[in-house]
């Protein structure tokens, strides 16, 4: 097996939780300030535009390595 592949999936899966971890927090505070529990459309949103701003911070000129540089 190669190592770096197996170091690069396990990155990837933490910044995948780092995401869904933000994204909970967000949705937690919204079913705080309203009645309405969008909650798990919450979840899907935050990560999938957390993780397109990941990439491209990553892939762009930006000096950073996304916004997970890990």
């Amino acid at each position: 097996m190669n190592k770096q592949a197996i170091i690069e999936a396990v990155k990837e899966v933490a910044r995948i939780m780092l995401f869904a971890a933000l994204t909970a927090l967000v949705g937690w505070i919204g079913t705080k300030i309203t009645e309405f529990d969008p909650t798990s459309l919450y979840y899907v949103i935050g990560t999938v535009v957390l993780r397109a701003l990941d990439k491209f911070v990553h892939k762009s000129e930006i000096a950073a390595n996304g916004i997970a540089p890990f």
